[in-house]
């Protein structure tokens, strides 16, 4: 499949296999292919992703994960928030009260990089941490502060993830946009430079 190189579709058989280094996944609608692989039983943890079924439905989270990170960044409960933003975080987020010095830049990309593997199960935190992301070359106190919210979001809702499956009836997909032609933003050099609008789906 071209979308993917890792994905592997074979045609006539109907069966396919995501492989990453030396672990793979095969599903398909031919039972009799897939009992020619080695049977390992039922996937249970993929690359940190944990995979539970119930009642018809399937599961993904990265709980595990999630919870090192909080252990590893958050000092305190206090710091656990219900939302991945605060209202008008974005207008907060031109000002620039002082760069991170080099330590402190250092801990700002761990950090977001971790939030982005996070991203995999966790929809609810992409628009945050994209726009944390858009900041990385130029990271200040102010964009330190609202990856750390994002991870206290986290905190709030270790156990969130995707569910597949199960009765969704009434789910539909809703589209947004969101026309900020009113914040600042600036460039490296600290000239403005025109925003731009995010679309979205969910």
């Amino acid at each position: 499949m071209t979308v993917d190189p890792t994905i592997f579709r074979h045609t006539e058989s109907e069966v396919i296999i995501g492989v990453h280094v030396d672990d793979f996944m095969i599903t398909g609608g031919n039972e009799d292919a897939i009992e020619r692989m080695k049977d390992l039983g039922e996937a249970e943890n993929i690359l940190g992703i944990r995979i539970q079924r119930h009642k018809g439905k399937l599961m993904i989270d990265q709980s595990q994960f999630a919870k090192e990170i909080v252990a590893e960044f958050l000092y305190d409960d206090s710091m656990k928030h219900a939302t991945p933003m605060e209202p008008g975080a974005i207008r907060k987020l031109a000002e620039e009260p002082g760069p991170l010095n080099h330590d402190e830049w250092l801990k700002y990309v761990e950090l977001l990089g971790k939030l982005i593997w996070l991203c995999n199960t966790r929809f609810d935190i992409i628009f945050a941490v994209n726009r944390m992301a858009s900041f990385t070359v130029e990271a200040c106190w102010n964009h330190w502060k609202a990856l750390l919210r994002i991870l206290g979001y986290v905190g709030r809702t270790i156990h969130h993830g995707i569910t597949y499956g199960g009765n969704n009836e009434h789910a539909q997909g809703v589209e947004g946009s969101d026309i900020d032609y009113y914040s600042i933003d600036h460039n490296i050099e600290g000239h403005v430079r025109a925003p731009n609008s995010a679309n979205g789906l969910h």
